[in-house]
């Protein structure tokens, strides 16, 4: 299956599916030669029916959040997947 992908982004939120849907995205990218980017996604609607976010969870946001006078120093990983070698 080569579809000229050159980059694959996932996003994984803790389900039952999310194991299904890396290896999905693993093997589309490992058949394209693309890099996969993998995200977190949190569902924050419960967060927000609450009317305020835990300070932990808002105090971490920040150190990971770039401001405007300073760059990103975390850059993400890139990794690029190999097809799997044919026995």
């Amino acid at each position: 299956m080569h579809e000229g992908y050159s980059k694959v982004f996932v996003a994984l939120d803790g389900t039952d599916q999310q194991d299904f849907v890396l290896a999905r995205a693993i093997k589309v990218a490992a058949n394209n030669g693309a890099s996969l980017i993998i995200g977190h996604v949190i569902d924050s609607t419960a967060l927000e029916s609450a009317g305020s976010y835990p300070a932990d969870l808002v105090q971490a946001c920040r150190t990971l959040s770039p401001t405007p006078s300073s760059p990103r120093s975390r850059r993400p990983r890139r990794t690029r997947i190999s097809p799997p070698s044919r026995l």
